[in-house]
C-alpha cells in the first residue's frame, strides 16, 4: 500500500478525461475516513489486461493512467491490484509486482 500511497498525488494530478475530480473526491473520503482505505489482490497481469479489454473494448476514457498493453506485456507475471472505493465508484491500479511500477489506473463502468 506504500506505492500506491506515494502514486496517488500524481494519478491525481496527471489525471486526463476529466478524472481529477473524481480521483480527488477518492481520496477526499479516504483521509476524511469515509471510504474504507485501498485494498490489493495479486493476480496475473495478463488476466487483468483481458478483464480490462472485455470490459472497455475500444472505450479508452475510462483508462486515467497508463496503458493496457502494457499491463498484457507482463504476461503471466503478477501485478497487484490495488482497489479503492467509494460508493459506485472504483479506481484499480494496476501495479507491476517486480519493480512497483504504475501500468495502468482505470475507472471501471458501473455495472
Amino acid at each position: 500500500m506504500a506505492r500506491f500511497d506515494e502514486l496517488f498525488p500524481a494519478l491525481v494530478a496527471g489525471a486526463t478525461h476529466g478524472h481529477r475530480a473524481t480521483l480527488a473526491d477518492l481520496d477526499a473520503a479516504r483521509r476524511a475516513g469515509q471510504s474504507p482505505g485501498p485494498s490489493a489482490a495479486p493476480q496475473a497481469c495478463a488476466e487483468v489486461a483481458a478483464r480490462v479489454t472485455d470490459t472497455l473494448g475500444a472505450d479508452r476514457a475510462p483508462i486515467v493512467a497508463g496503458d493496457v498493453a502494457d499491463v498484457a506485456a507482463v504476461g503471466a507475471a503478477p501485478c497487484w491490484v490495488v482497489s479503492l472505493s467509494l460508493g459506485f465508484t472504483t479506481l484499480l491500479v494496476v501495479l507491476d509486482a517486480d519493480d512497483g511500477a504504475l501500468r495502468l489506473a482505470w475507472l471501471p463502468p458501473e455495472g
